[in-house]
């Protein structure tokens, strides 16, 4: 009996993704493969470039281990589509070569994003749901304009990197709108790019493609990506959403008023409405969602996954998988940690500061006195302080919105341990949904491709057939006791952000000094 599959690709920070799902059985087959970004010269240690070329080796490779995991064949593949972590810049000539291939990481644009808050932040802000900051594209083609004019001179085309795989299977160029809604040059009133925006920045307006909803069709796979991908050409390939609504997708988040915590490398924290919504204050993200006619507001606790992944080669550096040794041990410490707070990989977003990221480990020898104990008790802080992040960032999407939820959906990485989804659950408490698979946004993606090749008569049609739950948790016993260690943690976040900001600016100077050879 002849199968049906959709491929999806994810391209995130350090890593790519290729998953399969079979449509009739729903088993999922993943294959993952790392990368890394080379600082560019002369940005101050500010600024970093993709490989594309390696980027797109690495899928190929993907691609082939999952059709042979799945003994799926080539022509039972139905349609495939790509998400890619947001706030990525690429930059075509007229042959469709890379002129210019950044990361969400890339901040070489400091100097210009800065300009442009202070002189028409507000503006770029009520138009396109975001104040300015240099990850966005809007920033970096500034900095081109100043920087480096030739490569906008001679380009065609501008690009998020999800956009530019679909460009690379398929041929077609298209810029998918929740994407595009990260830039700061797209205007969610209307639902195109802000071309009057655009023009008075000085920007080319006419590299800007076409706009398209998740699930449309850009083209069919080539003959010579079908080859490289072990795939049969004339594949129908669809606009695939950002990550983190593409991770929407693939958690159930489909609908106004449900709300998606992606805890993965970041931790975005995004509630669907039904209406482009903004905060008074410009502390928080708005944009589009993959599905169309729907939006996302966004509070964000930032490189969480990254942070805790570093601190536990730190604490583990003999283990062969340090970030769950370090979930694994945090369970033999109990709630508090015998005294130890954290807010490493924690912040409460206010998209209007640039500035260093930095945490604290808060212990004294007199509460925690074992020492041969503390190893488990700071695991147990570290990823509590995630959790009261998590909530921390949550009030603030609830507070705009206006709404009581009752439920959040918690996906990515993290969403492995039951500790610390239950956690979740116990300091927020809120009823948590874990989904089945940790790989939302390729899933997501996959459900776009679902759309495009026919399958689904709609995004929600698809994330209904395709999601499901892995378990629910409710607050538990803990949860009292939680609620006073979240006021203490909350209350001294506060108390020490003058002095956290302090040594953000000198931590800053240390890192230009390093990079600069002094």
């Amino acid at each position: 009996m002849r199968k049906r599959f959709l491929m999806a690709f994810d391209l995130g920070n350090g890593s790519g993704r290729c998953l399969l799902i079979d449509l009739d059985s729903h088993d999922i087959y993943v294959a993952k493969r790392n990368w890394a970004y080379m600082v560019a010269p002369g940005t101050a240690g500010l600024g970093y470039d993709m490989d594309l070329e390696d980027m797109w080796f690495k899928l190929g490779e993907a691609s082939r281990e999952v059709m042979e995991e799945s003994a799926a064949g080539p022509g039972e593949v139905l349609g495939l589509a790509a998400t890619s972590m947001r706030n990525t810049t690429v930059l075509l000539d007229r042959d469709g070569r890379a002129l210019f291939a950044v990361p969400n990481q890339d901040a070489r644009a400091l100097g210009e994003a800065l300009a442009l808050g202070s002189e028409r932040g507000k503006e770029v802000y009520e138009a396109g749901g975001h104040w300015p900051s240099p990850i966005f594209m809007g920033s970096r083609l500034m900095w081109l304009k100043e920087h480096a004019p030739e490569l906008l001179e001679r380009s065609w085309r501008v690009a998020s990197l999800s956009d530019w795989v679909a460009y690379r299977l398929s041929g077609g160029l298209f810029a998918e709108r929740s994407q595009a809604g990260e830039t700061l040059l797209f205007d969610h009133r209307t639902g195109d790019w802000d071309f009057g925006l655009i023009e008075s920045l000085g920007l080319p307006a006419e590299v800007f493609p076409a706009t398209m909803d998740a699930g449309g069709q850009v083209g069919n796979l080539s003959a010579e990506a079908a080859a490289h991908l072990g795939l049969a050409p004339g594949i129908p390939v669809a606009a695939g959403g950002a990550d983190t609504q593409s991770g929407l997708l693939g958690a159930g988040c489909v609908r106004e008023g449900d709300i998606g915590v992606m805890a993965g490398t970041g931790m975005p924290v995004q509630l669907v409405t039904g209406d482009y919504l903004l905060d008074g204050e410009g502390r928080l993200w708005s944009g589009r969602h993959a599905v169309p006619e729907l939006y996302v507001l966004e509070s964000n606790g930032m490189l969480t996954g990254k942070v805790l992944e570093w601190l536990s080669v730190i604490l583990y550096p003999g283990s062969d998988d340090p970030i769950g040794t370090m979930f694994e041990e945090s369970g033999a410490s109990e709630p508090g940690g015998e005294g130890i707070y954290s807010t490493f990989g924690a912040r409460v977003f206010d998209a209007r500061t640039i500035n260093i990221l930095l945490g604290n480990l808060t212990m004294s020898h007199m509460v925690t006195p074992d020492a041969m104990s503390c190893r488990r008790h700071i695991a147990r802080a570290l990823i509590e302080g995630i959790a009261y992040s998590l909530r921390a960032n949550l009030e603030q999407v609830v507070e705009v919105e206006g709404s009581r939820a009752t439920a959040v959906t918690v996906a990515g990485g993290m969403s492995r341990s039951a500790l610390w989804t239950q956690m979740v659950s116990d300091v927020t408490g809120k009823r948590i949904i874990v989904p089945s698979t940790p790989e939302v946004s390729a899933l997501g993606a996959a459900i776009c491709a679902g759309v495009g090749a026919g399958q689904f008569a709609s995004i929600e049609e698809g994330a209904d057939r395709l999601f499901s739950i892995a378990r629910e948790h409710q607050p538990g016993a803990d949860t009292t006791r939680y609620e006073r260690l979240y006021s203490g943690w909350r209350e001294a976040l506060a108390l020490r952000a003058e002095g956290d900001e302090f040594l953000a600016n000198h931590m800053a100077m240390t890192m230009l000094e390093r990079d600069s050879g002094h």
